[in-house]
Order: C-alpha cells, then structure tokens, then sequence
C-alpha cells in the first residue's frame, strides 16, 4: 500500500526555546480529522504519554519535547532533527519520532517500531538528551495503538480495541470497551473494563504485576502463566484440562503439556490471557 508523509514540524505551534544555552523546550500542537480513518498509532520512545478517549472526530496531539547537551553544534543539529513526523495511509495514521539514532518502521501486522541505525546511537556519542512528553485525544471508538520505551503510559476511556506497549515505567489503562493487548517489560500493567472483551485479549509484563478489573459479568476463558508469582481472582472458576499437543516428528510420538494454568469463568468463549515472569496476576471485579 502506498504511504504519504507528510512533514508536520511546519506545522507545529513553537513557543520558543527557554533555559539555558545548552537546553531547550518547546511545544508542538497537531489537529487532525479523524473521518477517514479507523486507526490511529503514535510511538515514542523516551516521555510519558497519556492518551484520552473523546466524543466526536477531532484527534488533538500536543508533545512537549526537552533537549539538552554539553556540545552547543550538536544541540542546534538536534533541534531540525529530533522532532516528530507522521506517516497517512488509508485508514490509519501513524506518529513517530525522526531521530539520527532510531529509524521507524511498520511491521506485517501494522505496528510501528523503532530499529537503531548502522552508525548506532548517534544523539548519544553528540551527547543529546531527549524527551518527548505527549497528550493525545482521540475518538474513542478508533482502533489505538500506542507505545514508549521509557517513562510512563496511561490510556482512558477508548471503546474500540487498544494496543499499548511500554518498557521500563508505568501502564495503565482505564474505562476500556473493546479488546487489548497491554505489554510492559520493567513496570506493572494494570486496567479496568467498562465492558469484558469479546474476542481475545493479551496482558503481559517480564517484572511486575498484572491487576486488571472486569465487570461482573465477565464470561471468559483465562489463561494464566508466571514463574515466580501467584494468581487471585474475585471471580468464581472452574478449572480446565491441560492443553496437550503432540510435538514428535519422523512418525515419533513426543507429547508437550502447556506450561498456561486454564480456567473457565462464566461459559463464555473470549480468551484472556496473562503472561508475567516475576509478578502476580490479579482478577478483580468492578
């Protein structure tokens, strides 16, 4: 599918740079009608995001972006080149940062994600510090996608499904309506669910616990996995049998049981699963 850029720093409200000579601040403020499109994707990489989910078909992104270094040159390349850019195709639209240390990419699945250049890490070896503190609203219904690599991430109140990555710091996620994928590595995860998800949905965190709040009537099946942890639920269950497969090959006969603890809530079919390595699972209800 052919994809546009579209070049969005002209666009930007600047308000000036402030502090000192070897630091800046300013803001950026995007616009953007939503009547074409059904997703909408925006990834950082180092800065708190926050996303709120609106009423209507305007999506408002305001990012306030923090530059430092002991170099003055290096600051000044810095500020034409460590901004954040947008890429338009039928139906999504994607926000990412241009950056000489990282290159954006979109994977088969339709998820952006950044990949370090071949001359590897750039704004470090100039000595740059960044970060890009962002706000969005968006129409709550929209498919959402939306990441950082460091600092904290919040979402509220989006009805469509939601995808939300971090890697050290916070995730959280309230007033959700449709299925999701909430991944951390170095934090907690938490949500809370105005409706249960009806498809299939993924919580999964390396350290940390997992805390995630359905309604009563949740009617699911739940699969849950962690090495060093424990699972709590508000919900009555029922256990279920052990997934088992055969893996041999050549005729041979090798059976493999999961490794998941399975468990019926309700009679529903929806599939939630919860992933953590050092951490508890907690099942609560609203």
């Amino acid at each position: 599918m052919k994809l546009k850029r579209l070049r969005i720093l002209g666009l930007s409200l600047l308000l000036g740079y402030t502090g000192l000579a070897q630091a800046d601040l300013d803001n950026q403020k995007f616009e953007l009608n939503t009547d074409d499109l059904t997703e909408f994707h925006l990834y950082n990489m180092n800065g708190n995001v926050e996303v709120i989910g609106v009423d209507g078909n305007k999506a408002s992104v305001e990012i306030e972006r923090k530059l430092s270094s002991s170099n003055s040159r290096a600051l000044e390349e810095a500020r034409s080149e460590m901004f954040f850019d947008v890429i338009v195709e039928e139906g999504a639209v994607y926000y990412f940062m241009e950056s000489p240390e990282y290159q954006f990419k979109i994977n088969d699945e339709g998820r952006g994600y950044y990949k370090s250049r071949n001359d590897f890490y750039e704004s470090k070896r100039f000595n740059i510090k960044y970060n890009f503190d962002i706000k969005l609203k968006v129409p709550k219904n929209l498919k959402l996608s939306v990441a950082t690599h460091w600092e904290d991430i919040s979402v509220e109140g989006i009805d469509g499904d939601v995808y939300v990555r971090n890697h050290h710091g916070k995730l959280s996620a309230t007033n959700l309506g449709g299925d999701a994928e909430l991944k951390n590595h170095h934090g907690d995860v938490s949500a809370n669910f105005t409706k249960a998800p009806a498809s299939k949905s993924l919580f999964a965190t390396h350290h940390g616990d997992i805390s995630i709040t359905f309604p009563e009537t949740l009617s699911a099946r739940a699969f849950l996995s962690s090495y060093h942890g424990n699972y709590y639920s508000d919900f009555d269950w029922a256990p279920m049998a052990l997934q088992v497969k055969n893996s041999g090959k050549g005729g041979t006969t090798k059976y493999e049981i999961g490794n998941e603890t399975g468990v019926q809530i309700g009679q529903g079919d929806a599939e939630l699963r919860f992933k953590t390595w050092h951490g508890d699972v907690f099942l609560r209800k609203n």
